[in-house]
């Protein structure tokens, strides 16, 4: 029978949300929340893995009213301890520890190329206000850019004579297809905006002749110069890279 005590209930209830607490914490401390949501939320799953655990506590030593001195006598008081939750409440309080054991048993991977495949991958990127296109611009130095601080700027300004010509170093992770040409690839990084259901696939044309021997999906640092290359047809940020290195996956990819 899918059926138990009111006192078994309420213990289920306190691990069940130990257990989303401490899966949270988990994914806070080693870094891999940014995989699934924004960074910018991580306060507020902080705050939240704090409070389910304290709701834990709590359902752990309260004591169930008819506990309490004085209302029930020792036999009436066994017999309400006795007494069966309702019937499924086993069955739904364990299903919400499905998502704990899955993020347990499967093994936990950022967002890879085959997101690109079954998304498309985005040359440009309206993704912040003119704003702060301006402070990109005057206040961030062009070195100091990333991937989509780049495609920002060159949708802003596709001119070769405002884009052209800057120093840029980036990092990302080898992509290409049939599109991208011989002796080019696509610099690859995603932009979440609020969760990896909105992830979008940036791509930095990068021009390099030794493109045939790099590590599809491997992670590359580019160093390079800027210039307006084109990408099926359409003018397309590029950059003419002096080198490319091959590194190490970032914490936060």
């Amino acid at each position: 029978m899918d059926s138990m005590t009111l006192r078994g209930q309420r213990t289920l209830q306190a691990l069940v949300l130990a257990a989303i607490g401490f899966y949270l914490l988990n994914l806070i401390w080693s870094g891999r929340l940014g995989w699934y949501i924004h960074t910018r939320f991580l306060p507020l799953t902080l705050i939240g893995a704090v409070g389910l655990l304290w709701l834990a506590q709590a359902q752990m030593t309260a004591r169930p009213p008819f506990e309490a001195v004085g209302l029930e006598g020792e036999v009436g008081g066994a017999e309400r301890q006795a007494e069966r939750a309702a019937p499924g409440s086993r069955r739904r309080l364990l299903l919400l520890l499905l998502p704990v054991l899955l993020g347990v048993v499967i093994p936990a991977a950022p967002l890879s190329a085959a997101a690109i495949e079954r998304r498309g991958v985005a040359a440009n990127a309206p993704l912040r206000s003119p704003t702060d296109t301006q402070a990109l611009r005057f206040t961030l130095a062009p070195e100091d850019r990333t991937i989509l601080d780049w495609l920002v700027l060159f949708q802003e300004d596709p001119s070769s004579v405002a884009f052209a010509g800057q120093p840029a170093d980036v990092i990302g992770f080898v992509y290409s297809d049939d599109r991208v040409g011989e002796g080019r690839f696509l610099l690859s990084r995603f932009a979440v905006t609020c969760c990896v259901a909105d992830a979008t696939a940036l791509g930095l044309l990068v021009e390099w002749p030794g493109t045939a021997e790099l590590a599809k999906e491997g992670w590359v640092r580019v160093r390079g110069t800027t210039a307006v290359g084109e990408l099926e047809g359409r003018s397309s940020a590029l950059v003419q890279a002096a080198s490319v290195e091959a590194i190490d996956r970032p914490d936060q990819p």
